[in-house]
C-alpha cells in the first residue's frame, strides 16, 4: 500500500509504530473515492519522532462535505 521514500531500517522502534500507525489511518480514508492522496510528513516521515511527537497526515482530495453528510464514510472511526 505505502510507498516509502526512506529506509525504514534505519527507523527506530517509536518511528515504527508511528508509521504503522498512519498507515493504518490513511487505510481508511483511501476507502473514500473522493481522496487523492495521502502524505505523511512531519519528525515521523524524517524518522525523527520521538514518544510525544504527533502524526502529520495531509489527506487532499474533493471537500469533505458529502462524507460529513453521509456517515457511512466515517464508520470505520465510530467502530461500525
Amino acid at each position: 500500500m505505502a510507498k516509502h521514500p526512506h529506509n525504514l531500517e534505519n527507523f527506530n522502534a517509536i518511528n515504527l509504530e508511528r508509521v504503522r500507525i498512519a498507515e493504518s489511518i490513511a487505510g481508511i480514508y483511501a476507502q473514500h473515492p473522493d481522496v487523492w492522496a495521502i502524505l505523511l510528513g512531519g519528525s515521523t516521515a524524517r524518522g525523527t519522532a520521538g514518544r510525544h511527537s504527533d502524526l502529520d497526515l495531509g489527506i487532499f482530495g474533493q471537500p469533505f462535505q458529502r462524507a460529513l453528510k453521509d456517515r457511512r464514510s466515517f464508520g470505520a472511526w465510530e467502530g461500525n
